[in-house]
């Protein structure tokens, strides 16, 4: 079997999927964009920069022609299946047919909202065999024809990296709690710098973590200057943000209830507590979560002490979402789940 991944950007799932696939002998590609290269050291993409440590062949592409040309060499090959994600492109779709080969439509939380009419036309001119998506309650924007019989819903991976992050603990120099999110109206992060003021208060000794990109990021920095416990990091490297998991003690993540997001996998995975917000009806898919919800900025910050004060109870809720991760997001898991439906899609 064999398969083009066509992320729109360098998201870490594709490249996961692609991973654990090869346990079943399927051959992956992943087909890029040039503007965005995983061996590089430092990328837009920040933080979760993933490098290419498993070694996924990797075919870039720099406008509609070159990626046509990419893939028609691909279907060389006896292309079986074009994997796109955010719905991919018409004419990504258009050409995927005319080489025989069958379309997947992988849709997250934002490609699918923004979704317009003009789109749902162009599905239902180059209709997918198989969608796949990432939250249950996303189900309902499959308006175009057929979409909900061809549909499964798949929970995204996590790399296995971060389970090799040491138990229970973090640094032993400093108190340390690690936000990565990007600082915008979106992920909210106003709500975790209010807690702050708070936290900073009950605890003497610990230090807030946070990375120097978003929207907000200049005027947080403004009114954080004269804060010493505040720390701005650039824009870190996969080496560099698992040394971050590793000194954390608690992690908070994105207080927008816009859904599950990678930081908060991470974290679970990493033996770290992890503070957010996030929607309900968009974790039903990865069945209640062992998530530490706050919707204020005193619960957060009254929460965040709690546990930076009991390694026992710091200890249970880690140990606990481990497990949960393990179960739930390893690559192997998903890729089981994603096998047998490509294996439906090629026999229908």
């Amino acid at each position: 079997m064999i398969i083009c991944h066509t992320p729109n950007n360098y998201a870490n799932n594709p490249y996961l999927q692609a991973y654990g696939l090869r346990k079943y002998g399927v051959k992956s590609y992943l087909l890029m964009p040039s503007y965005i290269n995983p061996t590089t050291e430092k990328i837009w993409y920040g933080y979760k920069q993933m490098g290419n440590p498993y070694n996924i062949p990797i075919i870039y592409y720099h406008d509609t022609p070159s990626f046509l040309r990419q893939l028609a060499s691909l279907g060389n090959e006896g292309l079986d299946i074009v994997h796109l994600y955010g719905g991919g492109k018409f004419w990504h779709a258009a050409y995927s047919k005319l080489l025989g080969a069958k379309i997947i439509r992988q849709f997250f939380g934002s490609d699918i909202r923004s979704i317009k009419k003009r789109r749902e036309i162009a599905f239902n001119l180059f209709p997918e065999d198989g969608i796949v998506l990432s939250q249950v309650e996303l189900a309902n924007r499959l308006t175009w024809r057929g979409a909900l019989n061809r549909m499964i819903q798949l929970a995204v991976a996590v790399d296995p990296v971060f389970y090799e992050i040491p138990k229970i603990g973090g640094s032993d120099d400093e108190k340390i709690v690690f936000l990565p999110t990007r600082n915008d109206d979106f992920k909210k992060t106003s709500l975790a710098f209010d807690a702050w003021n708070r936290l900073r208060e009950l605890d003497k000794d610990v230090k807030l973590y946070a990375v120097a990109w978003g929207d907000n990021y200049p005027r947080l920095k403004e009114t954080h200057a004269n804060d010493p416990r505040v720390v701005w990091m650039p824009l870190l490297n996969r080496k560099e943000y698992l040394e971050m998991m590793r000194r954390s003690w608690i992690v908070w993540g994105q207080f927008g209830g816009a859904g599950h997001g990678g930081t908060e996998l991470e974290a679970m995975a990493a033996r770290r507590p992890i503070f957010t917000n996030l929607n309900p009806a968009s974790m039903k898919l990865y069945w209640n979560p062992p998530l530490i919800q706050a919707e204020n900025p005193e619960e957060l910050a009254q929460k965040t002490k709690q546990l930076l004060d009991n390694d026992e109870e710091r200890k249970y809720i880690t140990e606990k979402a481990f497990q949960w991760v393990q179960e739930v997001h390893g690559p192997f898991e998903i890729a089981a789940k994603l096998y047998k439906f490509y294996q439906r899609i090629l026999e229908a």
